[in-house]
């Protein structure tokens, strides 16, 4: 938690998207540190784990849950953590729809079905 603790105390609540690379051991220190610099118990919270491999895992919910979180079969794959808004958009884009260049001209275009 030395590492990483002064960073994330230093975070205003809700002020930015929290991605942890290869952090799955430190759920517990990390979901701490955001909860004593004051972030709420419900923002959103992400895991993905193996994201480049087939059968890749993710788990949703929220920070007050992220220590007991972890999808179970790929401990031993590489594994992300998000935390913030971002991770609440989960399943609101429909995979692969995003077209591309959606994000230029401040809008996000997705294809038709």
């Amino acid at each position: 938690e030395g590492a990483y603790g002064p960073v994330l105390g230093s975070l205003p609540p809700g002020s930015a998207t929290v991605v942890v690379l290869m952090g799955l051991g430190q759920r517990p220190g990390i979901r701490r540190a955001l909860l004593a610099a004051g972030w709420a118990p419900a923002t959103p919270a992400a895991i993905v784990i193996g994201a480049s491999r087939p059968g890749a895992e993710e788990w949703h919910g929220t920070l007050d849950a992220l220590e007991a979180a972890a999808p179970s079969t790929l401990q031993d794959l590489p594994g992300i953590i998000v935390v913030g808004a971002v991770a609440g958009l989960a399943g609101l884009l429909p995979a692969g729809r995003i077209e591309p260049g959606a994000f230029s001209h401040g809008r996000l275009a997705t294809s038709a079905t």
